[in-house]
């Protein structure tokens, strides 16, 4: 919804893992980030090349995450969130999800590793479990000039 209200452009980087059809192979190096991060950072340097505003969605681990705010942060003003919310709530929304972007089982083993990682100062973090669609949207606006 952001990138649509700055008529920019969004990467969901789910699609890019899921283009892997062998099912050990797209969960091996944690879920293969690298690769991911490989292509996420070229589109998105591609895309803010065209003067586009770009919302990256992604689960990212706190070293990727500072990776992506090295390599766009010479080029764009770059923000990075952790939304967090209530389990109950998470699970909720998982099942608005279709196809492979249903997280099933995975929803809570992941909701654990992201609450013990040891988070940058460069991530805004705020819960959204309240919040409807447009209302996130507002708060992340927020936080740029």
């Amino acid at each position: 919804m952001w990138a649509n209200q700055k008529k920019g452009a969004s990467i969901e980087c789910d699609n890019f893992r899921t283009w892997i059809r062998q099912e050990p192979m797209r969960k091996a190096n944690d879920y293969q980030e690298e690769l991911i991060l490989k292509h996420t950072s070229a589109l998105t340097l591609d895309y803010l090349n065209l003067g586009l505003d770009v919302a990256i969605d992604n689960v990212w681990r706190p070293d990727s995450i500072l990776n992506m705010i090295n390599i766009f942060s010479p080029v764009a003003l770059t923000k990075a969130f952790y939304l967090q919310c209530q389990p109950e709530e998470n699970h909720r929304r998982d099942q608005l999800r279709i196809g492979s972007h249903v997280m099933g089982k995975r929803l809570d083993e992941l909701d654990e590793e992201l609450r013990n990682f040891a988070w940058p100062d460069e991530v805004i973090h705020f819960d959204s479990t309240n919040m409807s669609v447009e209302e996130t949207v507002t708060k992340i606006e927020s936080f740029f000039p």
